[in-house]
């Protein structure tokens, strides 16, 4: 997948606004777009995740849920992006179906070789963090 990847802005809290943001960065080119807010309010992030899920709907673009399968499976995104923490990629795989957009975040190419081959997972690589100079070779051809 080429192209701009938007991840949503996690200070907003108002469903109309995130939709409005994110409908202009659909707009404006990009090809896929990351649901990402941290809150114990499931009723507001339910109505975020709603409010997203529309305006990629409306636009034609996929939609990952943040850290939650098990949400991104109920409101029927087009798949999830998990982080370090947030359970295997393989059950992730199992749960949303073979044709889900799975993310995972990768911290180096270690964990990329790990995670990535065995579940067909988007890799999401921070390369700016000095640590892994370097990065890029063993990847290329995995990009």
């Amino acid at each position: 997948m080429r192209g701009l990847y938007v991840v949503t802005d996690a200070s907003i809290t108002d469903p109309e606004l995130l939709y409005r943001q994110v409908d202009e960065a659909v707009a404006g080119g990009s090809r896929l777009v990351q649901f990402r807010h941290k809150t114990t309010d499931s009723g507001l992030y339910l109505a975020l995740a709603e409010a997203v899920l529309e305006a990629c709907r409306r636009n034609f673009t996929p939609c990952l849920i943040n850290d939650q399968v098990s949400i991104a499976k109920v409101l029927a995104a087009d798949g999830a992006h998990l982080g370090q923490g947030d359970g295997s990629l393989l059950d992730a795989r199992q749960s949303l179906g073979p044709h889900a957009v799975l993310g995972r975040t990768c911290h180096g190419s270690q964990e990329f070789m790990v995670h990535i081959p065995r579940s067909h997972a988007v890799p999401a690589l921070y390369p700016n963090d000095h640590r892994f100079a370097g990065w890029q070779e063993p990847l290329k051809q995995h990009l």
